[in-house]
């Protein structure tokens, strides 16, 4: 406990900290309630698709990109609010 104050002091400081831990509490639930509208346009998400090639340099191979073109379709179809640019990193 403080030397410098007295009993009532010290709990009335206690009392006034946690009316202000209580404010900013119900501050925010307050503030969470409120949703921010959804966008109206799509976002965009670059994907940008890299891996080690199989015995060349120039890239994956289109049965290497296959399934990961799928699932990224998949997932711009189930998200609905989205839209991947898709670009892929080669070392030529």
């Amino acid at each position: 406990m403080c030397t410098h104050c007295t009993r009532r002091q010290f709990i009335g400081a206690g009392a006034v900290g946690g009316m202000a831990l209580a404010a900013g509490h119900l501050a925010a639930a307050s503030g969470a309630s409120n949703s921010s509208p959804a966008p109206k346009s799509k976002v965009r998400i670059c994907v940008v698709i890299a891996g080690k090639p199989k015995g060349n340099s120039w890239g994956l191979s289109e049965a290497d990109l296959a399934p990961v073109m799928k699932r990224l379709a998949r997932a711009e179809k189930n998200l609905g609010n989205v839209e991947f640019v898709i670009g892929q990193a080669t070392n030529a």
